[in-house]
């Protein structure tokens, strides 16, 4: 199976970055970045598993949205498990 490179994915996401929502487009783009710095560290790799990993987590990253936030401020007091999730700002 040929590897693709983020340089490859990066020309791919710019033909269709135009149709996607916002919030995907950005996951994208942060994870082809986060994959062509895995990519840069070749002779290193325990930097290239953080770098993938950290590619991975961007791309199933969620944006948590103001509303959203206010939802779950209001629904710890059920589920004071949850408190060290939200941020106190």
């Amino acid at each position: 199976m040929p590897v693709i490179t983020s340089g490859e994915l990066k020309t791919r996401h710019r033909q269709v970055r135009d149709d996607q929502p916002e919030g995907l487009r950005v996951r994208i783009h942060r994870a082809i970045s986060w994959l062509a710095r895995a990519q840069r560290e070749a002779g290193d790799p325990d930097a290239t598993f953080i770098f993938l990993c950290i590619a991975l987590n961007a791309a199933y990253a969620h944006e948590f949205g103001f509303e959203e936030r206010e939802l779950v401020q209001r629904d710890l007091p059920s589920h004071p498990h949850l408190a060290c999730l939200i941020s106190r700002t």
